[in-house]
């Protein structure tokens, strides 16, 4: 019985990956290998099934879709389209310049609005005047409120006797 030795797994890469116009001497020697081992032969094709398949997929898709696609623009466009893409741009353009004039007005249109607002609503106006006034009253009490005697010397900082903080000191 004559023992071959089969290719190893390296041996089998080196044999996909390898140009079909390679002459080399180590790829020459395991071509020649195939030539006499049927085994060796069935693994390398079973190991090429999956890369032909793959390769004849993409070149039936590209194709495919080279018939779908043109590459070149083979018609101009109607008149339609260049009569809308001037108009568009034209719009485009005018809001560009509109817009900071825009923006510039905005504040006096608001404060226009509002003085109109309160000379016809003057119960409203005088209700919110009296919201304020009764907001900045409970503001000034809770500031002008007498410091906790813990707290004291931490409300002047510098020391200073004379000063002493209470409440009818703030107003």
């Amino acid at each position: 019985m004559n023992s071959i030795d089969h290719l190893t797994e390296e041996q089998f890469y080196d044999l996909v990956i390898s140009n079909p116009t390679d002459s080399s001497v180590e790829v020459q020697h395991l071509r020649d290998h195939l030539l006499r081992c049927p085994e060796c032969a069935a693994e390398l094709a079973f190991l090429r099934q999956p890369l032909a398949d793959f390769r004849s997929s993409v070149t039936a898709w590209a194709d495919h879709h080279s018939n779908n696609r043109s590459w070149t623009r083979t018609s101009h466009p109607s008149s339609f389209a260049m009569l809308s893409a001037w108009l568009l741009a034209a719009a485009a353009l005018i809001l560009v310049i509109a817009l900071p004039f825009a923006a510039h007005r905005k504040p006096a249109t608001i404060a226009y609005r509002h003085a109109t607002y309160s000379d016809t609503k003057p119960s409203a106006a005088s209700s919110a005047t009296i919201g304020d006034e009764a907001l900045l009253e409970e503001v000034n009490q809770t500031v002008s409120s007498s410091i906790p005697t813990p707290m004291q010397p931490l409300a002047d900082p510098t020391g200073a006797a004379g000063n002493k903080i209470d409440s009818n000191s703030r107003n």
